[in-house]
């Protein structure tokens, strides 16, 4: 029994901290879980992210709803947002965040507080490191943050950290799936994925590409 009632004080606490949240990202005009899609697209709008591609899909059998799929950036900070509607275009199914940090020193030859700063980035997303030659040169974060609530938070955490953002992209190539829609990545394999990427790349429109690295 005392086993039960701990599972349900957990239970209690993490509803309690997701509605604190949720309360919390509201009053800042951040995202939130669950959020009106319209309302994902204006927060974006106002903190200068431009929509560079969207049109619908039918990515769910079950349901049969068409949804968005949509691509947006902010071209001052290098970063590309991707995000696909649920329930009938009503709310985001998904919103990942993909750009690329420039750490410009070894990590071993970084102080304690650098780390923690780039540690806090790099949380619960996947990133994986680029290493320039020399290697005293540093080394660049390759990220892909999914991004469900706190999106602008998550963006000023980035600029907080003294680490800039690669702008233009230098490895376009290496994130794989970043252009893509639910229904590319069901109909392609792994090895095919930066091919489909890059041809998908020449829909957007020129400042977007010479963003991700693809114009010189």
């Amino acid at each position: 029994m005392t086993h039960e009632k701990d599972i349900l004080e957990e239970y209690r606490e993490n509803l309690l901290h997701a509605i604190e949240k949720l309360a919390y990202y509201k009053s800042i005009g951040d995202t939130y879980q669950d959020m009106p899609w319209d309302e994902l697209t204006d927060i974006l709008r106002r903190n200068d992210f431009e929509r560079i591609l969207t049109y619908t899909i039918q990515p769910y059998k079950l349901t049969n709803m068409a949804e968005y799929f949509s691509l947006w950036a902010h071209h001052d900070k290098g970063l590309l947002l991707r995000a696909v509607s649920a329930f009938g275009m009503q709310t985001p199914n998904s919103i990942t965040l993909h750009f690329e940090i420039s750490v410009p020193q070894p990590r071993e030859t970084l102080n304690l507080f650098e780390i923690r700063t780039l540690n806090n980035v790099l949380w619960e997303s996947t990133h994986f490191p680029i290493n320039k030659r020399p290697k005293s040169e540093g080394y660049t974060e390759i990220i892909r943050k999914s991004v469900p609530e706190g999106l602008i938070t998550y963006i000023q955490d980035i600029e907080n950290s003294g680490f800039k953002t690669n702008n233009s992209w230098k490895y376009f190539d290496k994130h794989l799936c970043c252009l893509l829609d639910p229904i590319d990545l069901k109909e392609t394999n792994y090895y095919t994925l930066p091919r489909l990427n890059k041809i998908k790349a020449r829909i957007l429109p020129e400042k977007t590409r010479r963003m991700l690295g693809l114009i010189k």
